[in-house]
């Protein structure tokens, strides 16, 4: 048949996701209404980036945590962090209010030579390796909070980075 795939799904396919996802089924089938990546917008974002014109790695992610938020609180089930990792890139934004964008960064092997570059006193991840989020929830409200965190193998420990409401700007090994 035709139609996108979100609209072709059954009733009891968005219910069993609504329960999974304990949210609404009209919050379900909005949040499959989100356009997804295509293969024209990932060429233009490696052509921008060869050509010095590319915005932050996670843009696109930072997008996609945006339209989620409103899409969750439209339906009156907002979160207050929204997850996300890939990009090597380890930052905290702020999407709205009451709201967080979180990049975890890497663990990617390959990355662990690259040169430690992160001098400025705001940038996450002193070359952004080994890096995590930690994610605590404060239980009533649904209110949480997150921190990135590096890993340092000399110290055994890990070293936190940044908080959420810090001013902190992306950064890629």
């Amino acid at each position: 048949g035709g139609g996108r795939w979100p609209d072709r799904l059954t009733d009891n396919q968005v219910q069993a996701y609504s329960s999974i996802a304990a949210l609404p089924p009209s919050a379900v089938r909005d949040l499959l209404r989100i356009p997804s990546l295509s293969l024209a917008s990932i060429v233009a974002r490696v052509a921008r980036r060869r050509v010095g014109r590319a915005p932050a790695p996670d843009a696109y992610l930072l997008t996609a945590a945006e339209r989620i938020h409103g899409v969750l609180s439209t339906h009156g089930t907002p979160a207050p962090i929204y997850a996300f990792g890939h990009t090597h890139v380890a930052r905290i934004a702020p999407i709205g209010a009451n709201a967080q964008y979180v990049n975890c960064g890497t663990w990617g092997s390959w990355l662990h030579a690259a040169p430690d570059t992160g001098t400025d006193p705001d940038t996450v991840g002193a070359g952004g390796l080994m890096t995590f989020a930690r994610i605590r929830t404060g239980g009533t409200g649904g209110s949480a909070d997150v921190d990135i965190f590096r890993w340092d193998d000399e110290a055994g420990a890990a070293q936190r980075l940044a908080t959420a409401g810090t001013a902190c700007t992306p950064f890629t090994g």
